[in-house]
């Protein structure tokens, strides 16, 4: 019998794949990045609006699988109208919870991502998933540099 977790977190990597959310440029954008996994092709931008630390609006696009747009998509909802240190504090978790070294019951993360705990079963996506992430953290620190799966753990 398949495993209902992985069931799930199948089912809403296709839902979000099919309909992203907040897909699409954000016109008044205050921060942008760019990101590129070179091995699996995705190429996207992270766009947000960012007032008194809050992130105001948060919209991304670009070409990419499955799994980054699912990504890209439930952290936008999750993250709109939080904080930067809120935005900070969810990154660090939504790393430990895809990293299969750590222990899922230490992370501590909003229900609506702890879907991505599905991903360690898939090492060969878990940039997939962290580059939409670690694009948006080049974002808000206002990095130029494009990010990318090669120089990023």
């Amino acid at each position: 019998m398949p495993d209902p977790d992985t069931q799930l977190y199948q089912q809403t990597i296709i839902e979000h794949s099919r309909a992203p959310k907040n897909f699409g440029p954000l016109e008044n954008a205050s921060h942008h990045a760019e990101g590129y996994n070179p091995i699996c092709g995705d190429h996207i931008h992270l766009y947000l609006l960012i007032t008194d630390n809050t992130i105001r609006s948060f919209h991304f696009d670009g070409d990419c699988c499955a799994v980054c747009k699912a990504s890209a998509s439930l952290m936008t909802e999750a993250l709109k109208e939080q904080s930067v240190e809120v935005f900070d504090d969810v990154l660090q978790s939504f790393l430990k919870l895809v990293d299969p070294k750590v222990r899922l019951s230490d992370v501590r993360i909003p229900d609506a991502l702890r879907i991505f705990a599905g991903i360690r079963e898939y090492p060969s996506r878990v940039h997939c998933a962290t580059l939409p992430w670690k694009t948006a953290a080049n974002a808000i620190n206002n990095q130029s540099t494009i990010t990318s799966t090669e120089n990023s753990a």
